[in-house]
């Protein structure tokens, strides 16, 4: 992976046209995606452990969330999928947070909701829900047309290793 966005890095330097930087930048930001997840299975243990630590940064929230949205948006109008992306009046736009982690948990959201849905759209909604400590609450949510999860699967998909239906690991992959 680390071949992969050097090389992207690499020809991004050489005056590419406007649609190869594009699609560079895709593959840049596809590749940081894809060392994110081996990442994340690194980080199971690190949970399991007990071992794993927030590194919260000042970053700019609203780029962050543009960003993502943008990389899923992008997946998902191939597959005749609308993004929506609101940022509710109140949603700071530079915040201290762990913008991996978020970025990590938005990211598998929002690939699991262009997994599961076949046609519609996906929705992110960001929005304030309170003040503690002199900081702002957020609420992360995401809505799609999807096919949905019965309340009985529910249960089942915080186990380890399970899934709420084996039959849409073989239809949907993952």
């Amino acid at each position: 992976m680390n071949c992969v966005i050097g090389l992207s890095e690499l020809l991004r330097d050489m005056d590419p046209t406007p649609a190869q930087q594009q699609y560079l930048e895709m593959i840049h930001q596809s590749g940081n995606s894809l060392l994110d997840l081996i990442n994340d299975i690194l980080d199971l243990s690190k949970i399991e452990a007990g071992q794993l630590e927030l590194d919260p940064t000042a970053t700019n929230l609203h780029l962050l969330v543009e960003e993502i949205s943008g990389l899923i948006a992008f997946s998902a109008q191939t597959r005749g999928l609308e993004v929506v992306c609101r940022l509710a009046p109140g949603v700071p736009e530079n915040s201290i947070f762990d913008a991996g982690r978020l970025r990590q948990v938005l990211t598998n959201l929002l690939n699991n909701a262009t997994k599961f849905t076949a046609n519609g759209h996906i929705y992110i909604n960001v929005e304030p829900v309170g003040e503690k400590d002199g900081k702002t609450l957020l609420r992360f949510q995401i809505t799609d047309t999807g096919i949905g999860i019965t309340p009985n699967q529910l249960a089942k998909i915080f186990d380890k290793f399970t899934q709420a239906d084996a039959s849409t690991t073989r239809r949907f992959g993952g």
